[in-house]
């Protein structure tokens, strides 16, 4: 039987319709002759000549129909190709017996739901997971439709529930599953499991089809959307997906709803002349570097009622001859409050662990912005006035801008990149990201400002640092979006004055800093408490968004030795996002607080 194996440059996947050959195919070709070729535009004809054929014999068919009973009709050739069951659609077209058969039965999934117990969309250990299909007769009537659903991958969970009747069902009949199927997640299920879960159809006894969909469980990232951007992140470093380059898990970056408009984020440091642990693309573009080995997975709680916090925690611990040794505790804030809605906060408190002092350490951000159809026509730029490096798309002004800022005091360093560049001043990422373009770009200063008009990325970094052994630095960023550019630069400004008070800088404590603030929000009035030690005077004021001083509290005040509280009322102050300043002389603290009415 010919054309029984897979070719070796096709296509596979559980959700693959079917297959027809592809090697060696006699075609027409110029010059008023025939050759033999190969590829799947040898077999896309294949499958679109069987479907005109039963269109010829069967006219009353609706193209779906047409689409379903060529799938129906095909050979099927799982036994052949055991490597990829189930991953070749329902078999090899047929054609003769396509047109020859009087009856086809065909079920399809038009559309289904997930529910987990908590319902924050990532399924976790131990939750009760539900799943609502629904299904389509597309064919023949069936008489008695049966749904078997089993997990069909590596590893297998038991629903609860796995066979369902349909019932009888006419062609172009639709039929949910009341109450759907349901599974716990087990334990000892692997992080970021895909799981494939197979819906087998029959009619009584007889095998109709099967239909798959695909999910993550014990997922190591999850997605902050607490204001107008939404973006994914994971433990590791990467933001916007968690899988490249097939970026399925995840939503990528998102502003107000939109599309996607990145295609890879990710963390890189480097450290003495071009050492970098990074988890962006590598040499060779199908994969990335994974330097960093994940400790847990990015876990989301509520800072406070308008704040949602992510964080994660990774380590390099790779060869200290290749690679910066570090631990990397990653934060990011993300706030709903006026004047924030467009502002997401990154964090990165690095350790050396390398045994030795590193006298040039720098860390950053790698960005592949895809603002638009395949990221074309973009532009990266830097804004040398507000210190924002920007992408946007220059063909249609209506989708979002994007801005990067660093905010901590060390030398800022930008590049930006032709993703299709080819000089040794401007090296581009198609042909791979190799570890000394990274180091490159990471640490020469504000060294290309702007990109051609084209497939775009760029690098933002902070340093030189010298980092001794055992210490760490803080490097924080904030990531911006809009659709215009004089909101992203009043947002960049909000971001540099407030940030710290968000307990992004490691000199300024969060929740559990040296005074405390409570109630936290605060309604007509809240107290501040501290420890005093009796001999330095005591400043303390509040602070609304911009900055401005709308109180004062103290006023170089010395308090007896102890631990103090202070009420303060704030009745007359309209509700927002304030900061309470407080300095004895020894430290300057910034404390959030969050008046409501």
């Amino acid at each position: 039987m010919l054309f029984r194996s897979k070719s070796g440059f096709s296509n596979y996947h559980l959700t693959n319709d079917g297959s027809a050959p592809g090697s060696n195919i006699l075609s027409t070709v110029p010059g008023n002759t025939y050759d033999q070729m190969s590829g799947t535009s040898m077999a896309s004809p294949c499958a679109a000549g069987v479907a005109a054929l039963v269109r010829l014999v069967q006219p009353e068919l609706s193209p779906e129909q047409v689409v379903e009973w060529v799938k129906a009709s095909a050979d099927y050739i799982d036994t052949l190709n055991p490597k990829y069951a189930r991953k070749m659609g329902r078999g090899r077209v047929n054609a003769l017996k396509a047109v020859s058969m009087k009856d086809a039965y065909s079920v399809t999934l038009v559309k289904y739901s997930i529910t987990d117990s908590n319902k924050d969309s990532a399924f976790d250990a131990g939750e009760l997971i539900s799943i609502y299909p629904v299904f389509r007769n597309v064919l023949s009537p069936l008489s008695n439709g049966r749904v078997i659903v089993e997990s069909v991958g590596n590893y297998k969970v038991d629903f609860l529930k796995n066979e369902i009747n349909l019932g009888a069902m006419d062609s172009y009949a639709e039929a949910d599953l009341p109450g759907g199927v349901s599974f716990y997640v087990p334990a000892n299920m692997p992080v970021d499991y895909t799981m494939p879960v197979e819906f087998r159809i029959y009619d009584g006894d007889a095998y109709i089809n099967s239909l798959y969909i695909e999910m993550v469980l014990r997922p190591s990232y999850r997605t902050m959307n607490r204001n107008n951007i939404a973006v994914t992140f994971n433990s590791r470093g990467n933001i916007a997906f968690n899988d490249y380059p097939s970026n399925r898990q995840g939503i990528g970056f998102r502003y107000k709803g939109s599309n996607s408009v990145m295609f890879e984020g990710a963390l890189m440091v480097g450290a003495n002349g071009g050492k970098v642990s990074n988890v962006a693309r590598g040499s060779y573009q199908s994969g990335q570097d994974n330097s960093f080995k994940a400790f847990d997975v990015f876990n989301m709680a509520e800072f406070n009622d308008n704040i949602l916090k992510g964080a994660g925690y990774c380590e390099d611990e790779k060869e200290v001859e290749l690679y910066p040794v570090v631990s990397v505790t990653q934060s990011v804030f993300q706030s709903n409050e006026k004047g924030y809605e467009d502002i997401i906060f990154l964090n990165y408190k690095i350790v050396n662990k390398s045994g030795s002092d590193y006298d040039s350490l720098f860390a950053g951000l790698f960005f592949d912005w895809d603002i638009g159809q395949s990221g074309r026509p973009n532009v990266t730029f830097f804004d040398e006035n507000d210190l924002i490096g920007y992408n946007m798309n220059t063909s249609d002004t209506s989708l979002p801008k994007i801005g990067a800022v660093l905010l901590t005091n060390q030398p800022l360093n930008f590049f930006a990149i032709d993703n299709d560049g080819e000089t040794d001043e401007n090296p581009g990422i198609y042909d791979g990201y190799r570890t000394e373009e990274k180091w490159y770009m990471m640490s020469n200063g504000i060294k290309r400002k702007i990109s051609d008009t084209t497939d775009a990325s760029m690098v933002i970094s902070g340093g030189p640092v010298n980092l001794k052994n055992g210490d760490s630095v803080i490097v924080s960023f904030a990531l911006l979006a809009s659709f215009d550019f004089a909101d992203i630069s009043k947002a960049a400004k909000t971001a540099r004055a407030v940030f710290s008070a968000l307990g992004i800088n490691e000199n300024i404590p969060a929740e559990k800093g040296s005074i405390a603030v409570y109630p936290n929000p605060a309604g007509s009035s809240f107290n501040i408490g501290f420890s005093a030690n009796g001999n330095n005077p005591v400043s303390i004021s509040l602070l609304d968004i911009s900055g401005r001083e709308v109180m004062s509290i103290a006023d170089n005040r010395v308090f007896e030795q102890g631990s103090r509280i202070i009420p303060v009322n704030t009745g007359n102050l309209p509700a927002g996002l304030y900061f309470v300043r407080f300095s004895d002389g020894t430290s300057s603290l910034l404390k959030a607080v969050s008046i409501t009415r």
